[in-house]
């Protein structure tokens, strides 16, 4: 029987074990945090992989529902996903893009955790 998912905290302490050795074995993190090696693996494996795993990420559902109506703008085409994807392209941050859509006051944003997102969504893995 599996046990309850990650916290937001073992999440954390997973992604800074990450940050400091990318190559860090599954195992040592998994003493660090208290759970076996395969939950660290799957959930870091699920949620991005080594490099691009990120806490705030895994912790949304990953059931397919939107609770941010702003959340569909990122994965349908149309001129914010247009403007999100280009300046990730760009290698802006997604805290600075959200930031410039917010003073530019553009209805249907996206939240920061959604460009992160969209840094591992397939659309962009193709470019």
């Amino acid at each position: 029987m599996p046990g309850a998912p990650p916290s937001l905290l073992e999440r954390e302490e997973i992604s800074v074990a990450l940050i400091t050795d990318p190559k860090v074995a599954w195992a040592v993190i998994a003493r660090c945090v208290g759970r076996h090696a395969t939950t660290i693996a799957r959930e870091a494996t699920v949620n991005g992989g080594r490099r691009r795993y990120r806490p705030a990420v895994a912790e949304k559902p990953r059931n397919g529902a939107c609770s941010d109506p702003g959340a569909r703008s990122s994965r349908s085409p149309g001129p914010i996903r247009d403007r999100v994807m280009a300046e990730l392209t760009a290698g802006r941050s997604p805290e600075a893009i959200w930031a410039d859509l917010n003073v530019d006051e553009i209805t249907g944003r996206v939240c920061v955790e959604m460009t992160e997102l969209a840094n591992i969504a397939p659309a962009h893995a193709a470019e």
